[in-house]
């Protein structure tokens, strides 16, 4: 005669789902963390908020030898003009 007492050492259906799902959940967490941590490590973080892609794109030409020094100060100007900076 069963006495209820194999209902405890066994696992529903519901506890089943309820274990992977949080299984899933902690891999995520765990995944998205080791995935953020590692782009810290590189260097490749982003700016969040701040900074101006389109100047570093034009040092980064300048440093490559893709722009003489007229150039880079001749454009460097106008995106650190007003009217650039106003849009």
């Amino acid at each position: 005669m069963m006495d209820g007492g194999e209902q405890m050492i066994g696992m529903t259906g519901w506890m089943w789902a309820y274990m992977l799902a949080w299984l899933g959940l902690a891999s995520a967490v765990l995944g998205v963390s080791a995935w953020a941590f590692t782009r810290w490590l590189d260097g490749t973080r982003r700016p969040i908020a701040g900074g101006d892609r389109a100047l570093d794109e034009l040092r980064e030409r300048f440093a490559r030898g893709e722009l003489n020094e007229v150039e880079y100060r001749e454009r460097r100007r106008v995106l650190e003009s007003d009217a650039y900076t106003s849009h």
